[in-house]
């Protein structure tokens, strides 16, 4: 199921502290149409996991 942007825009103002990364010229697949930026991000978020883990151990 693909979400349209208003409703990503909508989701992302009702979830503090989200991040909507819209990317251009890509559809509703990013790992398949942009896996280096898609790949990119995830370990961003990742990484952002695991150094807020290691702050609250």
């Amino acid at each position: 199921m693909t979400t349209p942007l208003e409703q990503a825009q909508v989701m992302h103002e009702g979830i503090a502290g989200s991040e909507l990364h819209v990317l251009p010229s890509c559809g509703h697949l990013p790992p398949l149409e942009q896996p280096e930026e898609a790949t990119r991000l995830l370990r961003q978020w990742l990484q952002a996991g695991e150094a807020w883990h290691a702050l609250a151990a």
